[in-house]
């Protein structure tokens, strides 16, 4: 979930037109309203009070295009193993390479009918 997250937040701050240190990220266990073990994924404004970016891109059209414009990320044109600094690697989060895997981001992306 933490690669998924990465890819969405470098793709809302290319459609922003603003720099990957303005949006935080998350994965977080969360529970579905029936119940069900998830995650969510959390995009925030990194500076103190909110700049509003992450409000820009709450509509739900544009939210699934966006998770299609992550999947073309995912889909590396380097063709790496799990991350590389083409698809999901940047100065934040370098050091936790551990836990990018874009194959099993592009498989969530999949089950979840945002990419065929």
């Amino acid at each position: 979930m933490l690669s998924l997250a990465v890819a969405l937040r470098s793709v809302v701050c290319i459609h922003l037109g603003i720099v990957e240190q303005e949006l935080g990220f998350a994965a977080l266990p969360s529970q579905s309203p029936a119940g069900k073990r998830t995650h969510s994924i959390v995009l925030y404004d990194a500076r103190g009070g909110g700049a509003g970016f992450v409000g820009c891109v709450a509509d739900e059209v544009l939210l699934a295009r966006l998770f299609g414009k992550a999947a073309e990320q995912l889909d590396c044109p380097r063709q790496c193993g799990r991350a590389c600094s083409r698809c999901l690697v940047s100065f934040d989060t370098q050091f936790r390479g551990d836990q990018l895997d874009r194959h099993y981001a592009l498989a969530l992306l999949r089950t979840q009918g945002f990419i065929g």
